[in-house]
């Protein structure tokens, strides 16, 4: 497996403007965002609001999330970007992804693109508004997007691009579902196309660490 090092000369800048310039307990509060989605807290607080108000609601995030993950680990693994302080010796990592592990263990860490969590901020924040056509919402869960995105990057662990795709690609996949999901009478064969799609999902990232450790 060949990693890959690409970035453009204004995102290392923007990086190191964040971590030079960003009082402490901003990045503090960074790494508490960090931890919440890495612990899928956050998740898990979002689908227990949304099943207790609506059942569809919490189904629907639920399967955003599912499809947004099986796509997230089949670009990582495909991509194999390093990430910011991997790739540039002047960027910090202020918090791995997983904190009590070497940061550059990326079988552990995973790559940089796109970032998982902006995807997952993505989902739990746009799922809903965008399926129900919440304008007001909408502005709302993009402001969230935008704090998860910006703490990815100011942490060290993420490119702009790597957070500006994930959003893209969680924005596509809301977007597509919303259409869709509705118009489909027997759910029970689309949750079934999801758990195959995660099965392919996690049988190429074992396939993926086990060619690279042969």
């Amino acid at each position: 497996m060949f990693e890959t090092v690409f970035y453009f000369p204004w995102e290392v800048s923007l990086i190191i403007f964040l971590q030079s310039t960003l009082p402490g307990f901003v990045l503090g509060f960074f790494e508490v965002i960090a931890e919440a989605v890495s612990k899928n807290v956050l998740a898990l607080l979002f689908i227990l609001i949304y099943l207790a108000y609506n059942k569809d609601w919490g189904k629907f995030t639920l399967l955003s999330l599912g499809v947004a993950g099986v796509c997230c680990e089949f670009v990582k693994v495909t991509v194999a970007r390093l990430r910011p302080y991997a790739a540039v010796d002047t960027i910090k990592c202020i918090r791995a992804d997983v904190a009590d592990q070497n940061p550059l263990d990326f079988k552990i860490q995973g790559y940089s693109f796109p970032s998982g969590h902006t995807m997952m901020a993505t989902n739990l924040f746009l799922a809903i508004p965008i399926y129900v056509r919440n304008i007001q919402y909408i502005s709302i869960g993009l402001v969230g997007v935008l704090i998860v995105a910006l703490s990815r990057v100011g942490l060290g662990v993420h490119f702009p691009t790597d957070t500006i795709v994930g959003f893209i690609i969680a924005l596509a996949i809301i977007l597509i579902l919303s259409r869709i999901y509705d118009k489909i009478e027997n759910r029970a064969y689309l949750y079934l196309s999801i758990c195959a799609l995660s099965l392919v999902g996690v049988l190429l990232s074992m396939w993926h660490w086990l060619w690279e450790f042969h």
